[in-house]
């Protein structure tokens, strides 16, 4: 709740970034937002017995977000969206604000920003807002589970937030989500190829880190390296796909020149053991590492 400002605006510039966004992307941003929540709260709910103002409510919410993935391509021509407003208005009736508890309200409301994303051709504050609304309903949901009836502060909230690993999921999705659609390679968007691809950035972002982390000490970088494989094989099935990847991992690591070199041959004798069956490269391969090098 408190920490999604500095972590997203201040640190991660998600609204300048927005800006540079074309207007579909930047509504499929605030659209896949709003679902990755929605989604993650149909399940949890229901485990959880927890009831909404509605029984409806998740099922129309999904409703809603599916129906925006149709109409993202017409946003030029600013699409007709008064049927998507009249499924709001099935949920939300005069004595709506006494009804709803819990995070029922975060999560209509990143919906609701959405669809305005929308209606007003791809608005980043829009987006903004949506991506905001859409985090806040999970971390007020497990704040509150972790702390039932207690008054937090500010700062007691943002140190549950920094620790809590669904919200640093959701925080995951966003930025990598962001990311994905900054890349501009898919004609095509849906939500199903977002969280694919977001899963992929989040899976790169982290080996990025431990790479910097890690520094020039050898074991440290073994360990991103063998953590990138298990992590990467079960994202890309690939091989010889990992190779591409763990070249733009380096370079998003910010190594060049010799240390980049030097990774790849750490690479090369990692992917050899964990993928070869330790099976020696001929003399020729270009990435052979000296041990201990």
């Amino acid at each position: 709740m408190y920490y999604w400002p500095e972590l997203m605006l201040q640190n991660g510039r998600v609204d300048h970034r927005l800006a540079q966004l074309p207007p579909g992307r930047t509504a499929a941003f605030a659209t896949a937002c709003a679902q990755h929540a929605l989604l993650r709260f149909e399940q949890v709910w229901p485990q959880t017995h927890f009831r909404p103002s509605t029984s409806s409510f998740i099922s129309t919410m999904l409703e809603i977000v599916e129906a925006l993935w149709d109409l993202i391509p017409q946003i030029e021509r600013l699409p007709d969206l008064s049927g998507l407003v009249r499924k709001v208005d099935l949920i939300v009736g005069p004595d709506y604000a006494e009804e709803v508890t819990w995070n029922e309200g975060e999560l209509l409301h990143a919906t609701l920003q959405a669809l305005e994303c929308l209606r007003e051709g791809g608005s980043p504050r829009r987006a903004a807002l949506a991506a905001k609304s859409a985090y806040n309903a999970v971390s007020k949901w497990y704040c509150a589970k972790a702390y039932p009836g207690k008054a937090m502060k500010a700062a007691q909230i943002i140190d549950f937030e920094k620790q809590n690993p669904e919200c640093q999921a959701e925080f995951s999705f966003q930025l990598g989500c962001l990311s994905f659609l900054e890349r501009g390679v898919e004609p095509i968007l849906s939500y199903t190829l977002i969280e694919e691809q977001t899963s992929v950035e989040a899976w790169l972002e982290r080996s990025a880190t431990g790479l910097r982390s890690a520094g020039d000490d050898r074991a440290a970088i073994i360990a991103v390296f063998e953590r990138f494989i298990d992590e990467g094989m079960a994202l890309v099935h690939s091989p010889s796909a990992m190779w591409d990847y763990v070249s733009t991992v380096i370079a998003r690591a910010g190594f060049d020149g010799s240390r980049w070199d030097r990774r790849m041959r750490i690479y090369s004798t990692v992917s050899n053991q964990r993928l070869q069956g330790g099976r020696p490269y001929g003399p020729d391969w270009p990435w052979n590492e000296e041990e201990g090098a």
